[in-house]
């Protein structure tokens, strides 16, 4: 049950009761095929969340290309949500999927078993704001890079600068930002997970196969205990890349990085 939030929990193992708050989507999901006309027509763009904000997107849209169901949902940029104008999706959508005076619903369900996911918040440049994030539209987090990288991205895996949507000549990651520091706004402990996917990122940046010159800076390299296919940890990480003259690693805090 998509768009939902858990309310309330009561009840033992084998035995719970859950109630559930649905959110109103404003689309009914048996009549909608995701054939996507209502975005099409939908006059209304935003910042796509999904993709950080880096693209906009229609206010009746799909969340993302897999999602399950496939169908559409109507954000509340809306101009018929926001001030009762509007109302365009529902004259062009041929299935009569829209109903924009759903209200929310409360559930209740039985089940026998809760999977907790608790996630995680990501640490936010904006509080440091000694590398620029926020200020500068090359200065990207690695969930923005991330985004830039995937074939369902904002310029569908060709990586571009948000400033001007051209390519890339010089590339920095900078690591460690948060982390093992004991100041204000930064976290005394190591995230353990930005060594490896710093490497998956220039790995697959590498298989662009755009010219970039690529440089990481580090603070420290953590081995992790678990070995990453036979080469260990550091044996994953020195193969990464093709051209050897386009790319390097430095070990200190950087105070600065641009994408140029």
């Amino acid at each position: 049950m998509t768009y939902t939030e858990v309310d309330g929990v009561e009840g033992e193992a084998g035995d719970f009761k859950v109630t559930l708050n649905k959110k109103p989507r404003y689309v009914i999901e048996d009549n909608c095929t995701g054939c996507g006309t209502c975005v099409e027509y939908c006059p209304v763009e935003y910042p796509d969340p999904y993709n950080q904000d880096l693209s906009a997107n229609k206010a009746v849209h799909i969340y993302f290309s897999q999602a399950v169901p496939l169908v559409t949902y109507i954000h509340e940029s809306c101009l018929y949500l926001k001030e009762k104008k509007c109302g365009i999706c529902e004259g062009v959508c041929k299935n009569e999927a829209i109903d924009l005076h759903q209200e929310p619903e409360k559930l209740e369900v039985k089940v026998g078993a809760i999977v907790l996911s608790a996630g995680y918040e990501a640490f936010d440049p904006k509080l440091r704001g000694d590398y620029g994030y926020g200020k500068m539209e090359n200065v990207v987090t690695s969930l923005d890079f991330e985004r830039l990288l995937c074939a369902t991205g904002p310029h569908e895996g060709e990586i571009l600068r948000p400033s001007d949507k051209k390519h890339p000549h010089k590339i920095a990651w900078v690591q460690c930002v948060g982390s093992r520091q004991v100041i204000p706004g930064g976290n005394s402990y190591c995230s353990a997970v930005c060594c490896t996917y710093t490497q998956k990122h220039h790995r697959k940046r590498d298989r662009a196969k755009q010219e970039c010159y690529d440089k990481i800076r580090y603070c420290r390299r953590r081995r992790k205990r678990r070995r990453i296919r036979s080469g260990g940890f550091v044996g994953w990480i020195e193969p990464a890349g093709g051209n050897r003259r386009n790319r390097g690693s430095v070990r200190h805090r950087a105070h600065f990085t641009r994408i140029l």
